[in-house]
């Protein structure tokens, strides 16, 4: 069976994607902001959607880049506390695992 990095290199493991479930919160939050989109669209003018269209992928990339560093504290979190766990002393981990 191959090691959590082997499935991460290979791309087996990719913690940014993930398939919506119909019934789930996501999904419907974005049916919502997909249905408010098509209503600007349908009535803003063309400078207006020109402008929109910027904010859009301003919001995009802030997203983005804050979703990845959101990812890399939580996995650097993870590692610090796999790393504090293996530096306790063998008295307590035998009186865990009995």
């Amino acid at each position: 069976m191959p090691s959590m990095l082997e499935k991460l290199y290979y791309g087996e493991l990719m913690p940014d994607c993930r398939s919506m479930e119909k019934a789930s919160k996501y999904r419907r939050e974005a049916e919502a902001l997909a249905a408010a989109e098509k209503v600007l669209r349908e009535t803003l003018s063309s400078e207006q959607i020109t402008a929109f269209e910027r904010y859009e992928d301003a919001a995009f990339h802030c997203s983005t880049i804050d979703t990845m560093e959101r990812f890399l504290y939580g996995f650097r979190v993870g590692l610090l506390m796999g790393l504090e766990i293996s530096e306790i002393d063998d008295k307590y981990i035998m009186d865990v695992t009995g």
